[in-house]
């Protein structure tokens, strides 16, 4: 089979960068290129290998990943980010598929963290699965970072405490995941960033730190219960303390939790204003389009 065929951007897209048809290249978007047939939303990107990533969601919403224009994984089933590395699962015809890439720093002005959100988003938009129940959502959880830990391990020659987060959505246990322990920390830097689901309005998310031992029992080192605020699309990004993180211990934890794309809630928060205003001359004639589009 020949490769450029299967690729919606064969060789053109491997000579270089194509953008995605906005200024914030790897963003969630209809293609304005014409690789890319406008009824398919795509991201792409460069890596620190200098290949070009292309995840793309098709008709009747499915995602297929490409590498320098070869289609390599067919069917994406997981994708997820461990520090700057992303992590796209799925299948080819009949075998499995790993791709493991690290989005590079700056590329069309976007960070890393920020092409691997947009990836996510995208990923977000496939088809529900058959168990999903109704008005149900995903939920894209960034476990970014903690500080101000208490050191688990305070003997003389034991080192620091080695921390990770676990996470789920309370009451649904095969939720949870766990993020990769850091060694000898008490402020670990873990960007991990995964897609939890179903979350249903109410639900709440709960971040839980331990200390990693591996000749006894983790050690609890603080805990957090998120309650995201009501709306169509709700959404946190800050800097939250820990309970329960020891006497005297001032610790804090990191996250970022989104629903829908940031298409979904700029268009909701557009809708809202429009709601507010008194006047409809209130609101600028680009605000205006977007919401009549």
């Amino acid at each position: 089979r020949n490769p450029d065929r299967a690729s919606p951007g064969g060789r053109a897209a491997s000579r270089g960068w194509v953008g995605a048809g906005t200024s914030a290249g790897a963003t969630c978007t209809k293609a304005m290129s014409p690789v890319v047939p406008p009824s398919k939303i795509s991201v792409r990107f460069r890596d620190e290998e200098s290949r070009l990533i292309l995840l793309e969601l098709i008709p009747p919403g499915f995602v297929q990943c490409y590498v320098n224009g070869r289609h390599k994984v067919n069917m994406v089933n997981n994708i997820w980010a461990d520090g700057r590395t992303l992590h796209i699962e799925g299948k080819r015809l009949l075998t499995s598929s790993c791709i493991a890439t690290v989005p590079r720093e700056g590329c069309d002005g976007m960070s890393a963290n920020e092409v691997i959100l947009a990836v996510m988003e995208l990923f977000g938009r496939r088809l529900p699965a058959p168990d999903m129940p109704k008005g149900a959502m995903r939920l894209v959880v960034w476990v970014a970072s903690a500080r101000g830990l208490r050191d688990a391990d305070g003997l003389p020659g034991q080192g620091s405490s080695d921390p990770y987060c676990a996470c789920e959505i309370r009451g649904k246990a095969h939720t949870r995941f766990s993020t990769k322990f850091i060694k000898n920390t008490l402020n670990p830097v873990w960007d991990h960033v995964t897609e939890v689901s179903p979350w249903v309005p109410g639900d709440r998310v709960t971040f839980t730190v331990w200390d990693k031992d591996w000749c006894s029992k983790d050690d609890f080192l603080g805990r957090y219960e998120l309650s995201l605020p009501k709306g169509l699309f709700p959404k946190f990004e800050g800097e939250v303390p820990l309970d329960e993180a020891g006497k005297g211990i001032q610790a804090f934890l990191k996250v970022c939790v989104l629903t829908g794309t940031r298409e979904d809630r700029e268009r909701w928060r557009l809708k809202s204003d429009l709601r507010r205003a008194t006047l409809p001359d209130q609101l600028d004639e680009e605000r205006l389009q977007a919401m009549l589009e």
